[in-house]
């Protein structure tokens, strides 16, 4: 492993390029030469910053670039920004538009990729082309550069630039190659880098950042690579985001280390479920501030950002020394604002426990209260609660003013109960006042909870999660969830729905993106006129009789990994972006065959069974 030493992203981007110089100056056997150079940052933080000011010192858009590039002696700087991992296609596409390869080498890409719409293969599983190789391979000998190779990789495995783009990086060659896997606060751990690189060892040097100025106070230094980091998040952000609402770098900065400080506080014992609720703990706890009432832009931010910063939600196990020292600034956390509130008995013993707080965000866990007069009665700032395994005492006092109800439940933003009894808690009356409600989430409900009660009910309502429940639902209406016109997720995995549910319906509701259905008990299923719904995921078994999708935007559906042995009507009229049919094992298929209706909007339709394909 090299060290340079450094304390800024510039000097630390003139060490590396020194080390690239000196390494072409030095008097190397073929054996010994170093082209491929792999930059970790500091314990990974800056890295992706540093690779980004060396691009900008050698952009040839310049003439000061032009210069910079001459005297490291590269002919041609490649940049390529594949940190947002999306394929190795991707990847290769991304390097064909940086060597400016003539039109009908985009034209494979876009062939290759129309065909493999219509065979239902997935984005993420694209490979390279070898046809498109070939066109590299002859353009990079036949320009007879000295190319340098900037390369973020977003994915988990080390990339051969060689075999897989025709950079020649052996024998003779002075190519060179400099490349992380860090970026967007995404701080791959070292042990799992050196356990990725092992696999395919086409790194020849580890070069890993030390700070320069050991009087320094290290708080200083650690919070100005943060603040680094956060700067290129908020550019690529701003860039990439299709919403008016910029996100500026003290805001990115914050809301890395709010996650931070959740990471550090629940890995001994409390479960934030980051993967599901990141964006909503910045929203409801005001790291990034809404715009204006009712204002959607603060929640398509706080997604959207999401998406931008890389953390692994299990980061937390590999957490360095000084990473844990900016965590510690708080206590141990329920509430990830205002601290843990050790309760030795687990129980609570009235409702005004937390009356003095002004909670944003509050997760009680395996606490045993009044259900009538909760200890949260009086957050009347309470944006978020969770409720994980909570029990009701069922020895009820006088029960809360309705005032303070109504006080608290209407400014909740979301609400999250698992493995707790909903009767009460999301009752009808209770459910009439969370009118600000945006998304909800019930897991592990075994007391029978009517889901028909949200006929009506939490307009609001953007994401709904039903999962691994036992329900009913006594809707009179078919369409439960027609009056849910503002609607995006829906999540109805793993229940057991008893009678008289035997139909699932969102007919028309105009803004449901994703429908996600696991284990679905339920014989009718249907969807029709959802016009925005793109992603409609089943797995498992299933006792569906009829499917309709009719009008939806879904591009490929598949059912490869559903046990469909009930399904005999599959409807698809006006599915005009319909691409591909991924079928499952015809063990796993109704014997006498499935009985599609569709009309006919694309050049044709593929029906994927196996390694069979037919078109239609």
């Amino acid at each position: 492993m090299q060290e340079v030493y450094a304390t800024t992203i510039d000097r630390a981007a003139e060490e590396i390029l020194e080390l690239l110089e000196e390494d072409t100056n030095a008097s190397r056997s073929i054996s010994s030469r170093n082209n491929v150079f792999y930059f970790n940052g500091w314990d990974e933080l800056g890295a992706s910053a540093v690779l980004r000011a060396i691009v900008q010192r050698l952009s040839p858009t310049s003439p000061a670039g032009k210069r910079a590039l001459a005297e490291q002696e590269f002919d041609q700087l490649v940049h390529i920004d594949c940190s947002m991992w999306e394929s190795r296609r991707a990847l290769q596409r991304a390097v064909v538009e940086q060597l400016q390869l003539p039109d009908h080498v985009m034209e494979l890409f876009d062939r290759q990729d129309e065909e493999d719409d219509f065979k239902g293969v997935p984005l993420g599983s694209r490979a390279e082309l070898p046809q498109v190789l070939r066109e590299m391979y002859q353009h990079i000998h036949k320009l007879n550069r000295r190319f340098l190779v900037i390369f973020h990789n977003g994915s988990n495995e080390e990339i051969d630039l060689a075999s897989f783009c025709g950079f020649p990086l052996s024998g003779y060659s002075t190519n060179k190659v400099l490349w992380t896997f860090q970026g967007r606060f995404r701080l791959k751990p070292r042990t799992k880098v050196d356990k990725t690189m092992a696999s395919i060892e086409t790194t020849d040097v580890f070069v890993s950042a030390v700070p320069q100025d050991k009087g320094e106070d290290p708080q200083v230094f650690w919070s100005y690579l943060v603040q680094q980091e956060a700067s290129e998040v908020a550019a690529l952000y701003n860039i990439n985001a299709s919403i008016s609402c910029n996100i500026d770098q003290p805001e990115v900065a914050n809301c890395f280390l709010y996650m931070l400080e959740l990471c550090f506080s629940g890995r001994h014992s409390i479960d934030y479920d980051l993967a599901t609720h990141t964006a909503n703990y910045w929203a409801c706890d005001g790291i990034i501030q809404q715009m204006q009432q009712g204002d959607d832009s603060l929640w398509r931010a706080a997604d959207a950002l999401q998406r931008e910063i890389l953390l692994d939600v299990d980061y937390h196990q590999y957490l360095p020394s000084h990473l844990t020292r900016c965590a510690e600034r708080k206590a141990y956390l329920t509430s990830p604002t205002f601290g843990v509130v050790l309760i030795p008995t687990g129980v609570i013993p009235n409702g005004d426990t937390f009356q003095h707080f002004k909670l944003n965000v509050l997760k009680l866990s395996r606490c045993t209260f009044d259900f009538q007069s909760p200890p949260f009665i009086y957050c009347h700032s309470l944006r978020f609660l969770w409720l994980d395994h909570c029990q009701d005492t069922e020895t009820s006092t006088a029960g809360a003013e309705k005032e303070d109800v109504h006080r608290c439940f209407q400014r909740l933003w979301v609400l999250d109960v698992r493995y707790t009894d909903c009767g009460q808690i999301l009752s009808a009356e209770i459910l009439d006042l969370m009118t600000q409600l945006r998304e909800l989430n019930v897991i592990g409900s075994e007391d029978h909870w009517d889901i028909g009660q949200l006929q009506g009910r939490v307009l609001n309502i953007r994401k709904l999660r039903v999962k691994d429940s036992i329900v009913i639902c006594r809707c009179s209406k078919i369409d439960l969830f027609s009056e849910a016109n503002k609607l995006e997720l829906l999540d109805f995995s793993g229940n057991i729905c008893l009678s008289p549910m035997t139909r699932l319906s969102g007919q028309k509701v105009r803004c449901l993106e994703t429908v996600i259905g696991y284990e679905l008990q339920l014989k009718q299923i249907s969807f029709r006129g959802c016009t925005e719904l793109k992603n409609l995921i089943l797995r498992g078994s299933m006792l569906v009789h009829s499917l309709d999708i009719s009008g939806t935007a879904v591009k490929i559906l598949d059912l490869g990994t559903t046990n469909i042995v009930y399904l005999d009507e599959l409807y698809l009229l006006g599915c005009e972006k319909l691409c591909a049919i991924l079928w499952p094992p015809k063990d796993q298929m109704r014997k006498e065959g499935v009985i599609p209706g569709f009309r006919k909007k694309t050049e044709y339709i593929s029906y994927v069974c196996q390694d069979q394909i037919s078109h239609i």
